[in-house]
């Protein structure tokens, strides 16, 4: 921890001296990118995101999340996050009945906090002559007067509703180095006519300094709400991706949809920028399956190119071309005949998989590669909020060895079902969870027993399918549970007021 301490401040230092031209250039060890107030990734120069850090050897150029859904009258509305340039989002949180534009110098920016600054905040707020840090004092935990809810969690201990961090209370976040802005798609100057959905988002970004491979990864935690009084059906989020990969002119795209990635790697065996260790650049759900998975070309081609209605969104999101063909499995995913859910697959695909699809043998040609990855549509009740996680996964040197990128985005998908890449232990110490009988010595029923009241408990498989699903209808620091799942290794996500635990089970 003293090496992250450090670096913790060098990342401060830079952060303060950068602000001049870009204060939202995130620095760390291995690769830096630029995160800005309304949740995109954006470029710079030659790309948003550099390895290694402190050069400008680019891996993507920018990074968004889509969103589409029906309003009550069945019309579609739909919100993307394209570049700087094209964009349906706005900074801030979301009242739907203000006409007040927020104040810019307050929320048209991030927040960055370390888990080392709230670990010392914690340990030193009794200590004679103790200052709060500025990172710690303005958390944005309040929204501005007429709008609703705790926007960045806090832990309260003392349990009144108030942030006070004078008395030792504190953000509660995950990783080690933690970005968080919130933002929505409401009534903004937007690339098309229509209001936007009326959404929420709070966004955090988070990395990891622990295993190896969790340094090359940036965590997203995406938090959607409903601010409307009624639901938006048919809701669906995705995130797009524009590669680079240095000179980004020999791609290809490959999907895993066992190990809910997409993948962009080079087909080239040297780069101007990278010479011959080209990495790849992955997308990877994880809280929720890959839904669907398709490319898109930067023109406007009428079947692959960049959409221009929410129709035209809503089509990529359900994992449809442009024109709202379906996309099929072969070939460039458009002539053939049989539909799919993942482009260029290989043999992944559970449910087509005759031969090994990918774009090496579809005599396809390398080059610029978009493309987007889309969870499960739902039903998104009014004033509720509904989670998004997944990650940005940088493997240095693959070049175009998929056996080598199948293997690293495996690690992470594991990674995170045992909980490793949500642990918000450190500054959680009074919430420990203690689950018995774990291994389950042949019992069906789980006692789950937690300081805080278990809100819910969500029981994923090794290949992050939900399994299982509980809420008590009271809530209580001691639940039981009946899972009635065969014999494996599963993953417990247990919620309480501080946030998520996970805890490994074992069924015998």
């Amino acid at each position: 921890m003293k090496g992250w301490a450090v670096l913790t401040a060098c990342i401060l230092t830079t952060l303060l001296s950068y602000c001049q031209t870009n204060p939202y250039l995130i620095k760390s060890q291995k690769y830096d990118f630029i995160f800005n107030p309304v949740g995109l990734f954006e470029s710079e120069s030659n790309g948003s995101l550099f390895v290694p850090s402190s050069t400008s050897n680019p891996v993507i150029a920018n990074s968004g999340i889509w969103v589409a859904g029906k309003m009550p009258d069945g019309s579609l509305r739909a919100s993307i996050n394209l570049n700087k340039n094209i964009t349906d989002f706005d900074y801030g949180p979301l009242s739907m009945s203000q006409s007040t534009h927020l104040d810019s110098s307050k929320w048209f920016k991030t927040w960055v906090i370390s888990k080392d600054e709230i670990n010392i905040h914690i340990n030193s707020y009794k200590k004679s002559g103790y200052i709060v840090p500025p990172a710690i004092a303005n958390w944005p935990v309040n929204p501005p007067a007429g709008y609703d809810g705790i926007l960045a969690p806090f832990k309260d201990w003392n349990a009144n509703g108030v942030y006070e961090p004078e008395l030792g209370e504190a953000p509660v976040v995950e990783g080690d180095l933690n970005v968080f802005t919130v933002y929505n798609d409401y009534n903004k100057p937007r690339v098309r006519a229509d209001s936007g959905l009326g959404v929420e988002i709070k966004h955090f970004v988070y990395m990891i300094d622990n295993p190896e491979m969790n340094q090359y990864l940036i965590l997203n935690r995406v938090l959607v709400t409903n601010r409307n009084n009624f639901d938006i059906q048919a809701f669906k989020l995705g995130v797009y991706a524009d590669l680079l990969l240095g000179q980004g002119d020999s791609n290809f795209v490959r999907s895993f949809p066992q190990h809910n990635a997409v993948v962009g790697y080079c087909t080239s065996k040297s780069d101007s920028f990278y010479g011959n260790n080209i990495p790849s650049f992955g997308l990877i759900t994880l809280n929720k399956p890959l839904a669907g998975s398709i490319y898109l070309t930067t023109d406007n081609d009428l079947v692959s190119g960049f959409p221009t209605s929410a129709e035209q969104i809503n089509n990529y999101l359900s994992g449809r071309w442009r024109n709202g063909k379906a996309l099929t499995y072969g070939g460039n995913g458009i002539d053939a005949s049989t539909p799919v859910r993942f482009v260029y697959s290989g043999l992944d695909d559970p449910l087509n998989h005759p031969f090994e699809w990918v774009e090496e043998n579809s005599g396809i040609v390398p080059g610029k590669r978009n493309f987007l990855v889309a969870f499960d549509s739902i039903n998104l009740l009014a004033n509720l909020t509904s989670e998004y996680r997944f990650a940005y996964q940088i493997i240095p040197n693959s070049n175009h060895d998929t056996a080598l990128i199948r293997q690293r985005v495996s690690q992470t998908q594991t990674t995170y079902l045992k909980g490793d890449l949500t642990d918000i232990r450190p500054i959680n110490k009074q919430n420990s969870i203690i689950v018995f009988p774990n291994p389950s010595q042949g019992s069906n029923e789980i006692s789950i027993r937690s300081v805080e009241p278990v809100l819910s408990v969500t029981i994923y498989d090794m290949f992050g399918k939900v399994v299982y699903e509980f809420a008590p209808a009271t809530q209580s620091n001691s639940v039981k549970i009946v899972p009635q799942l065969s014999s494996g290794i599963y993953c417990a996500q247990v919620e309480t007021a501080s946030g998520v635990r996970f805890v490994k089970l074992s069924f015998n």
